[in-house]
């Protein structure tokens, strides 16, 4: 009778526990779903802050110099923004927690000397001493040393010939700008203008003990590109022979390349704000218009674009910082996501009409992309607008969200649209790149103004995931040819280890996360291989705290590869990988949740101070800051609803 009445309370005590968990579990989700409906604009969108690192304050210093707008107020904000952001060392890191960037630190060391302070203060001397240590400006990549040069810090003579006669290249050669991803694309044909003009803005001052030595030829050619030996020899031969054609000045061609180039930026001006809508790409055609004599008082493009490009500014009162671009489109997909996977009814109407801003910026015309895919257009592009620039990621992303707040039978043909463009844009690998389709030809990569190594858009693993997890929830599964291919990529990219590299996300986290959705979603068995080696990968990986996180320096080491501080939004990636592989009730999902409803705050929402968004490898990262509070929310709202099922 004992152990019957025993037994009895240890149910009661079990349910009760239960049940106060459930609570504590509806109560995290209500006030996460309150906070993000409170950030949605009138209009029906969400914009979050999207931010990079502060060697944007430093472009944003030179080109309002550029300009002659580089006045009082100016530097003391921005002087403040990159004061606020300097090492203890001196210099200033690419991403939270990292080391001093020779590229980012001498940028920053101009900037201040811009904004009014002098070579012997403190800021400076510091600067100076960071970036010398690092190798100073021999040390940096081609474009840090192109804005140098535009600036008069270096000669124009050492940099790689860029000569703006490829834009006569024909399509079909293997070298044309349309075999570079579009993002190199928009940032290179204003650089060829101003390569063949040469310009030189004086700043009044110089730079001399930022040299470590003379700057010779081979320091301005790619440096950490991994080109062999015999390849960079190659290059160097053909900067060499390129330099001597452009000395034989033929006027004519020259001139009408030039032209070309400057037609080439108007067009694609059409429904943007600013060149690709993205800074470094704007930044150059703003100097390309001025330096050929443009003036945004009678040119109205020029003055669009220095519109738009001030409007990446951002006033903090006494300081200021510059975002890459706007991810206003991307955002209102994620946000939608987050609702709908939390458990919010695809009738509440302020989804509904997030939903119908969503369908206003479909993109009906064609662009870059059309050079290889042959689609009608239907994606969805990043910003407010880029119409030439759709993209995989965010049409996947918002066919997904569409699919269920539509009504069924509404807005059908363009459902219809968007899923054949995304199709479309398949890769002959299988997988999906961002931008453009068989962006791929990897030597392009060992061009001599390529440091970076991130001047195409080849198929990754992690669109490869988002493009299969869309398919299979409108009930495409294995079987189908574009499905078939698509999960023979996926399997071959995983790595020996079992995890998948993440290039739009900070990292493997991001890439075995979105990896396990896609394959799982068109039905890839739980107990198959490379789904228990993707989930074994996340288990072994989990931090003590519970939750997991990933420093960007596992792009630079392999002993970072899924290590670092615990963050929000990358343990809310592994929870919905672990989830999607059918591990909801395992341990290491219920320590992974219990770290994210210990560390909501009493607003509802996260903190994450880390980048965990990825521009390029090894150079740029972002901080998208509701990173921190989408996945979070949708990770909480789906195990909630896996485990109702299970009960």
């Amino acid at each position: 009778m004992s152990e019957t009445m025993s037994e009895t309370r240890t149910g009661v005590s079990s349910g009760r526990a239960r049940a106060e968990e459930r609570t504590h579990l509806d109560q995290a989700i209500s006030k996460a779903q309150d906070y993000l409906l409170g950030l949605q604009h009138e209009g029906g969108y969400w914009v979050a802050d999207l931010e990079g690192d502060d060697s944007l304050i430093s472009d944003y210093v030179l080109l309002s110099h550029f300009l002659g707008r580089l006045g009082d107020e100016r530097k003391r904000k921005a002087r403040a923004g990159l004061l606020r952001s300097q090492l203890e060392s001196g210099g200033w890191n690419i991403y939270h927690g990292g080391q001093a960037n020779v590229n980012a630190t001498v940028k920053g060391y101009v900037a201040l000397r811009l904004c009014g302070l002098r070579a012997d203060d403190e800021p400076c001397r510091k600067a100076r001493e960071c970036a010398v240590s690092l190798g100073g400006v021999n040390a940096t990549n081609v474009f840090t040393k192109i804005y140098l040069a535009i600036f008069g810090m270096v000669d124009w003579e050492l940099i790689p010939s860029m000569p703006v006669e490829i834009m006569f290249m024909p399509k079909f050669f293997y070298f044309n700008i349309y075999e570079l991803a579009y993002w190199t694309r928009t940032i290179i044909v204003p650089l060829f203008i101003i390569a063949a003009k040469k310009p030189v803005c004086p700043v009044g001052f110089r730079i001399d003990d930022l040299f470590v030595a003379p700057l010779t030829k081979k320091d301005c050619l790619a440096q950490d590109n991994g080109a062999p030996p015999l390849l960079k020899r190659a290059f160097s031969w053909a900067d060499y022979t390129l330099k001597l054609l452009e000395k034989a000045n033929i006027k004519s061609l020259r001139t009408r390349a030039i032209d070309k180039a400057e037609r080439w930026i108007r067009d694609h001006h059409y429904k943007t704000r600013g060149l690709g809508a993205i800074l470094p790409a704007m930044m150059n055609s703003i100097i390309a218009f001025k330096i050929l004599g443009r003036d945004e008082a009678t040119d109205p493009v020029l003055a669009r674009a220095i519109q738009d490009f001030e409007a990446l500014v951002m006033d903090r009162g006494d300081s200021l910082w510059v975002q890459p671009c706007v991810s206003v489109v991307w955002d209102t997909g994620l946000a939608l996501y987050a609702l709908l996977e939390s458990g919010m009814s695809p009738e509440d109407p302020r989804l509904k009409r997030a939903a119908q801003w969503l369908l206003d910026r479909q993109v009906s015309t064609t662009g870059d992309w059309r050079y290889k895919c042959k689609s009608e257009p239907g994606g969805w592009y990043f910003q407010f607008e880029n119409e030439f620039y759709p993209d995989v990621d965010d049409s996947a992303l918002i066919l997904n969200v569409l699919g269920q707040v539509i009504e069924p039978g509404k807005h059908t043909a363009d459902l219809v649209r968007g899923l054949n463009w995304t199709v479309a844009m398949q890769g002959t690998d299988g997988g999906w790149g961002a931008f453009d389709r068989d962006n791929n030809k990897m030597l392009l990569n060992n061009i001599p103004y390529a440091d970076h190594g991130a001047v195409l858009d080849p198929s990754t693993s992690d669109l490869t995931g988002r493009m299969l997890d869309m398919l299979g929830r409108q009930g495409w599964r294995q079987g189908h040819p574009v499905v078939d291919k698509a999960v023979r990529f996926l399997k071959k990219e995983q790595e020996a280890d079992g995890a998948w590299y993440g290039r739009w996300g900070v990292n493997y986290i991001y890439g075995t996360s979105l990896a396990l959705q896609g394959l799982i979603s068109v039905g890839e068995p739980l107990e198959s291989d490379p789904v228990r080696r993707g989930v074994d990968w996340f288990k072994g990986h989990q931090n003590l705290d519970g939750g997991w996180g990933e420093s960007c320096r596992s792009y630079e080491s392999q002993a970072w590869r899924g290590r670092g501080t615990s963050t929000p939004s990358q343990t809310g990636w592994a929870l919905l990988g672990l989830m999607a592989a059918g591990e909801v009730s395992s341990e290491s999902v219920r320590r992974g949740v219990n770290f994210l409803l210990k560390r909501q705050g009493t607003e509802g929402t996260w903190e994450e101070k880390q980048h965990t968004g990825t521009g390029f490898p090894r150079v740029f990262y972002l901080i998208y800051h509701l990173y921190r509070h989408y996945f979070p929310l949708a990770a909480l709202g789906c195990y909630r609803e896996l485990m109702c099922q299970k009960q």
